[in-house]
């Protein structure tokens, strides 16, 4: 599953926004659960406006320009990569709630 980072009402998922929506509406078919709103976005939206000139946007390369280190495709390793990525965008764009990153890289959260 996704690595996902919450504000009171935003998700941040390190998904593309499709692989999100399947997400979510596996949880509402599969085990019945009405999920209440709140706005999500993919990380690529957000990276691609905070750090354009990176040869792309993987987890690798991203946790090598922050300079760090894990072990990819590890589960727990990729989730501390991906927490560690977000931290460093919201001190770039000077944010603090998701909500306000979101904001800044002028991105509109999903429904």
């Amino acid at each position: 599953m996704s690595q996902m980072f919450r504000d009171r009402e935003n998700y941040l998922s390190y998904l593309r926004r499709h692989g999100t929506e399947i997400m979510f509406r596996t949880a509402r078919v599969h085990f019945r659960m009405l999920c209440p709103w709140f706005g999500y976005s993919c990380t690529f939206r957000v990276l691609e406006r905070i750090w354009p000139d990176l040869p792309d946007h993987r987890l690798n390369t991203l946790a090598e320009h922050i300079g760090h280190q894990f072990h990819h495709h590890n589960a727990r390793d990729d989730a501390r990569a991906a927490g560690r990525v977000l931290l460093e965008m919201m001190k770039k764009m000077d944010a603090k709630p998701l909500s306000e990153l979101l904001h800044k890289a002028e991105i509109v959260a999903s429904a």
